[in-house]
């Protein structure tokens, strides 16, 4: 497993480091910290998966699991900005997403759904990503003007659901494969569409929610229940 801190430093630690414990174990140190650091997320991947790593700034990059050096619990790991060679100083990594040998080879079916902090959701095929290397690319494009940033990137399938929240507490949930049908003014024919379409690599997504004042996103999940 791969905890990352929130200033971006990552430490693979193999899972027999951890020892199984019954309830109400006192646990044992994950790895040392800077005094105003702390983990902000922790990543479970094979030696032979490869990750997508994803900035706030709607950027993409790729690496082999295995290209990660391993530390010890006590150690504070190195820097991301080590291993991705084409990663700007202003950036800041949001989501990393393991993937499976099978799942590069066989991704039909299988998506990406981007959420920004104006509350811009995106659709994307998981084939656009899985070979990205670590010198990145645009996962998304933000709208002219916004200010937007990514706040987050989740694996999805056509059956799952989408939750949005905002930072004053608001929720939104549908499917973005459910068909929606609409008149076309033009031609009175009926049009059958998709509540979020599917959208190419560089995109900027549709409106997920409608935000009030001074509200943005703070996160997303993708669930099957």
């Amino acid at each position: 497993f791969m905890p990352l801190l929130h200033d971006d430093c990552r430490r693979p630690l193999p899972s027999e480091s951890v020892r199984l414990q019954t309830a109400g174990g006192k646990g044992l140190k994950a790895g040392a910290t800077k005094e105003e650091d702390t983990p902000s997320k922790i990543v479970t991947a094979s030696s032979k998966y490869r990750l997508l790593i994803f900035t706030d700034m709607g950027r993409v990059y790729g690496l082999r699991a295995w290209e990660t050096p391993s530390a010890s619990r006590y150690g504070r790991g190195a820097h991301i900005r080590n291993l991705l060679s084409g990663i700007r100083d202003e950036e800041k990594v949001i989501s990393i997403l393991p993937l499976s040998r099978y799942l590069i080879e066989n991704p039909k079916g299988n998506y990406l759904m981007f959420a920004t902090t104006n509350c811009r959701i995106k659709k994307s095929r998981l084939s656009e990503y899985v070979k990205i290397n670590r010198n990145g690319k645009y996962a998304l494009r933000f709208a002219e003007g916004e200010g937007d940033s990514l706040v987050t990137v989740r694996p999805a399938t056509e059956a799952d659901h989408v939750v949005l929240v905002s930072s004053q507490g608001n929720a939104c949930r549908f499917m973005p494969a459910q068909e929606k049908s609409r008149v076309d003014s033009n031609t009175g024919e009926t049009v059958t569409t998709h509540v979020v379409r599917v959208q190419g690599r560089v995109s900027q997504g549709v409106s997920g929610m409608k935000l009030r004042k001074g509200d943005q996103t703070i996160g997303m999940f993708v669930t099957g229940d």
